[in-house]
């Protein structure tokens, strides 16, 4: 199913034509607004808007406008101005057109479609006596067309047990220093600097601790299969 991405207009193209005056029922121009979002994952869409403007450079509202590409990458519908990107690590453009008049390209870029979240950590640990470090916390964001780890994205890790009224008095924490943190991918889909939970020094351990993992779509507003996954690490007390 298709995610709608809000068309956030922040700027306008005016579009360009070898012969201004020559009009298409009184269209002079094409002023196509500028999403500001250009980024899309596949599995996204993004709504463009235009209007037509007459040689005073006013609106036209009863013109007809349409919209078309020249790349295989990604697919418009030519009455709506609905984006849907189609292939990955490829760019698309995207034009409007009123009569013989073509606005200036719109431009994006596609990324593969985060499709599975990995959790590589064993589901519950148990550390030896002494041992107050679980390990890194391995996970992998990937994608299934093209497959394979997906790097630039984000991960978001919490320590959701035990929880803390102060978290000044936290007992455990990740290796960054916090008990939730939104991480970077690298290269094997995971968070590129290792990340573990700890018991705070100075601080007695607790019984078990569990980490939670997720992620999110590109935009935020859908999670990735496979988010919610937790991990629970387990402190043995000193004989």
């Amino acid at each position: 199913m298709t995610r709608a991405v809000p068309a956030l207009l922040a700027a306008t193209l005016v579009a360009g034509c070898s012969d201004l005056s020559s009009t298409d029922g009184g269209v002079v121009a094409l002023e196509v607004a500028r999403p500001a979002v250009t980024q899309l994952e596949v599995g996204d869409s993004l709504q463009m808007s235009a209007r037509a403007l007459d040689a005073g450079g006013e609106e036209l509202p009863g013109a007809d406008i349409w919209w078309v590409t020249p790349d295989t990458t990604v697919r418009v519908d030519s009455a709506t101005g609905w984006v849907v990107p189609l292939r990955p690590g490829l760019p698309g453009r995207v034009l409007a057109r009123s009569g013989s008049l073509i606005s200036a390209a719109t431009s994006f870029s596609f990324l593969a479609r985060a499709d599975t979240l990995i959790r590589d950590y064993p589901a519950d640990t148990t550390l030896p006596a002494g041992v107050t470090t679980s390990g890194p916390l391995a996970i992998r964001l990937e994608s299934f067309d093209p497959a394979g780890p997906l790097s630039g994205r984000s991960v978001v890790l919490e320590v959701i047990d035990p929880q803390f009224v102060d978290p000044d008095l936290r007992t455990v924490e990740l290796s960054t220093g916090v008990l939730i943190d939104t991480l970077a991918t690298g290269s094997t889909g995971g968070p590129a600097s290792p990340v573990e939970l700890h018991v705070v020094e100075g601080q007695p351990p607790p019984d078990s601790a569990v980490v939670e993992f997720r992620s999110s779509r590109f935009r935020g507003a859908e999670p990735v299969p496979g988010s919610g996954q937790r991990a629970i690490i387990r402190f043995t007390p000193q004989p």
